[in-house]
Order: C-alpha cells, then sequence, then structure tokens
C-alpha cells in the first residue's frame, strides 16, 4: 500500500486526501485512485479508480508526469474537499463534514507499508502545499510544518522543499 501525497490540513480537519496505490493479497496488479480519507469515521469516503473518466476530467498531462488540483478548506463549520474539473473550468465538491479530528497537525506526506521487497513506483511527486494564512495562499514552510519522513524504501529523492515540493525516484 502506498498513499502518495497524502494531504492532511492542520487545525482538527477531519478529512484527508490521498493518491492510493494498493495491491490486493494475491493480486498481481496494483489498483490506483483518487480517495478521500474521514477520520472521524476511520474509512474511506471517496474512492474514484484513475479510469479514463477521472483522466479526462481532472488529470492535466505535463510530459511524462501527470497532476491534479484538489482543496481542503473549512468554511464557517464545515470542511469540504474540492477537486478541480478541467473540462468545465470549475472546482466540484468531493465531500463535506462537519466533523472534527484530535489531528491538530497538517502533512503532504509519503504513507507506505510494503510486505517484503519494495516494489518499483512510478516517480511521485507532492507539489505546491499551500495554507492560507490571513487572506493570502502561502507556501508550507518551517512556520507552519516540520520534516516527518515515512519512508521505509530507499527511493531516490529530490526535495526542493521538504515541507511543500518533493519527488520520489
Amino acid at each position: 500500500m502506498l498513499y502518495a501525497p497524502a494531504l492532511q490540513p492542520p487545525n482538527y480537519s477531519p478529512l484527508e486526501v490521498v493518491t492510493a496505490y494498493v495491491r490486493p493479497t494475491g493480486s498481481s496488479t496494483t489498483e490506483n485512485a483518487y480517495k478521500v480519507w474521514s477520520h472521524p469515521s476511520s474509512a474511506f469516503v471517496v474512492s474514484e479508480p484513475f479510469d479514463a473518466t477521472f483522466f479526462s476530467n481532472y488529470v492535466v498531462n505535463e510530459g511524462d508526469k501527470y497532476f491534479f488540483y484538489n482543496i481542503i478548506e473549512k468554511n464557517g463549520s464545515e470542511w469540504r474537499v474540492l477537486l478541480y474539473n478541467k473540462v468545465s473550468n470549475s472546482w466540484e465538491v468531493q465531500y463535506t463534514s462537519t466533523s472534527s479530528s484530535s489531528i491538530n497537525d497538517g502533512w503532504m506526506s509519503w504513507e507506505s507499508t510494503f510486505n517484503g521487497a519494495c516494489p518499483s513506483i512510478p516517480s511521485i511527486q507532492g507539489k505546491t502545499f499551500l495554507v492560507k494564512d490571513n487572506g493570502s495562499w502561502k507556501s508550507v514552510t518551517s512556520s507552519y510544518g516540520e520534516e516527518f519522513d515515512t519512508m521505509t524504501c530507499s527511493y531516490p529523492t529530490s526535495w526542493v522543499s521538504q515541507f511543500y515540493n518533493w519527488i520520489v525516484n
């Protein structure tokens, strides 16, 4: 199982967005999906496979890389996960919650659990992790977070910034 990047905002957000790479037990193929985790429910509440529809609506190709834009925001007492639809040129609400979690930290991380040898993986990048501070979007720095390395395999890494822009493999 690999969740990279995994995006969790600070301030007791109940929601986390992950790009998931999971190989079910006994399978020879890896399932890839966009997922939203609810901390209060301890479950994925959204799971969209990386299929042709997802790619045509949300994914932007840049050479041999692809990416999508998402935001987790708090508006009053409601947390919302938004995903940018490039076809309609609009932000789509993927999930909302008025709950909170016990987690005050935020992160853009690499979460992995591999049974046995480390598998070969594509190049994965976590890029542009922003926080809204007094009405302005700012890159996450040591003022807002800290480096936390959970990688158990020795893949090559590049840190443009350990807080908001990293590349693995």
